[in-house]
């Protein structure tokens, strides 16, 4: 199990919400997200769905047991906030790697590793529209002369 002896209750606290990240910069790009209803049970479903180094399993049964809880107070604090929604979940993904650089070099990575998978995991599910149904269609219309 990793340790997170090397950082505060705040900082485990951040950790915790860089699913939740990852989730919203993945999500619709039109970013009417704040003031339309988005299902984050849909959300928590994907993240328990979501395989994990055996080490981090107590860490991410924390980032599950708060998640809709993090996602109201992320989406608040993005409301309140001026500027860019990206530039916003950005400077906090920084943060969180600022978090990580405190842990040995062992613990560093694995969770390096672990918000990599993460990130690919969460890119698939959002992305999972357009490769399996647009890009099929594209040789059709091509084939058609549509394209």
């Amino acid at each position: 199990m990793i340790r997170f002896n090397n950082i505060q209750v705040s900082e485990y606290k951040l950790l915790l919400k860089f699913p939740a990240y990852f989730f919203l910069l993945a999500g619709d790009r039109e970013r009417d997200f704040l003031t339309k209803k988005t299902s984050v049970s849909a959300q928590y479903s994907e993240l328990l769905r979501f395989r994990s180094h055996e080490s981090l399993s107590d860490f991410f049964k924390d980032v599950a047991r708060c998640f809709e809880n993090t996602m109201v107070e992320v989406k608040r604090e993005m409301a309140m906030r001026p500027g860019s929604i990206d530039q916003f979940l950005y400077s906090k993904l920084e943060e969180v790697e600022g978090i990580l650089m405190k842990l040995d070099t062992a613990s560093r990575l694995i969770m390096h590793r672990s918000l990599e998978t993460f990130k690919d995991y969460i890119s698939r599910i959002h992305h999972h529209v357009l490769v399996e149904f647009h890009f099929p269609i594209i040789p059709f219309l091509q084939n058609t002369g549509k394209l």
